[in-house]
Formats: C-alpha cells, sequence, structure tokens
C-alpha cells in the first residue's frame, strides 16, 4: 500500500515541478536531482538488517545441523515445512523436531526441542526473528526512495519528448 501510494504521489509532484519550470534544463535538474537523492537514501538500507535464522535440521548454508535426528526419525530432507517450536527455533520440519502428532499446523509430542522446559508443542511457521522494527525502517525507505525516483517519472517522459519533437524539426528542415 505504502509503495502505491508513493507512485501516484511521486509522479504527482513530479508533474507539479514540470508545470512551474517548463524548460528543458528544469527537466533535467529535476532529473538530476531525484537520481541524486535516490544515491544518498539508498545506502541506508545497508543500516538495516536482520540475521538469518538458522534452520535446525538442514544442512545448507542457514542450517544448523542436529546430530542423530535423521537416523533415528528418518526424516526426509526433500519434505520442508519450517516448524516453531516451543523452545522458540525453527525447524525444518515437524519430523526435524521429533513431532510425533499433529493436525498440518499444530504439532505435539516433539521430543527433539532444544528446552522441554517451554513445552513439546511446535506450529508450522518460522519463529519470530526480533526484526518487526528493522521491516518497519525498511518499509519508511522503500517507501521514500520510490517516491524520490517518481518524481523524475514525467520531467523524463518530457525531456524525451521535447528532444525528439527538436530532433525531429532539426531533420525535416
Amino acid at each position: 500500500m505504502g509503495q502505491s501510494v508513493a507512485n501516484i504521489l511521486g509522479v504527482i509532484l513530479g508533474a507539479g515541478i514540470c508545470w512551474k519550470i517548463r524548460s528543458l534544463k528544469g527537466y533535467a535538474l529535476t532529473i538530476f536531482i531525484s537520481f541524486g537523492l535516490c544515491s544518498l537514501i539508498a545506502p541506508i538500507y545497508f543500516a538495516l538488517g536482520c540475521d538469518n535464522q538458522g534452520l535446525y535440521g538442514y544442512d545448507g548454508k542457514y542450517g544448523v545441523p542436529l546430530p542423530n535426528v535423521t537416523d533415528e526419525c528418518h526424516c526426509s530432507p526433500a519434505y520442508a515445512l519450517p516448524t516453531c517450536g516451543d523452545d522458540m527455533r525453527s525447524y525444518y520440519s515437524p519430523c526435524f523436531a521429533g513431532c510425533h502428532a499433529g493436525d498440518g499446523f499444530n504439532f505435539e509430542n516433539c521430543t527433539h526441542l532444544s528446552s522441554p522446559d517451554h513445552g513439546l508443542g511446535a506450529r508450522s511457521m518460522m519463529c519470530d526473528a526480533g526484526c518487526f522494527n528493522e521491516y518497519i525502517g525498511y518499509a519508511v525507505v522503500l517507501s521514500l526512495l520510490t517516491l524520490v525516483s517518481q518524481v523524475a517519472v514525467v520531467p523524463r517522459a518530457l525531456l524525451i519528448h521535447q528532444v525528439l519533437m527538436n530532433t525531429q524539426l532539426f531533420i525535416l528542415e
């Protein structure tokens, strides 16, 4: 939603600027300023970040191997259903969490959880990584970047149109 609004507002703002300046140099300057601001805003993304969560039982780049689970339960790596255990760890599938019963979303009797004191249940979803504030920051920066970049849309179209019209007149003469 925020990005759609930013697109619309950016185009309207760009059209308003073009209405005021009405010159090729003004259009070019508006485009230059818009892209310059974008290049200043974009590095903010580097400050926003959240560590990737490991998937317990997965052997890939973000995996955390679980010893003896595959041998004991015969868990297939082909079946992936990220599962959040009551220990707040994300498992590759309910099988890797040691779950023995469930309805496809909620699982019970999960014997391989790291801390059974919290419970032996699990749910089919990734555990919360605590990145909500980073997500809000990302959405705000993305909307701002979209707004600023869309300011250049109308001036760019008018600049291209004017240059092509002048080129065609030059060719016809």
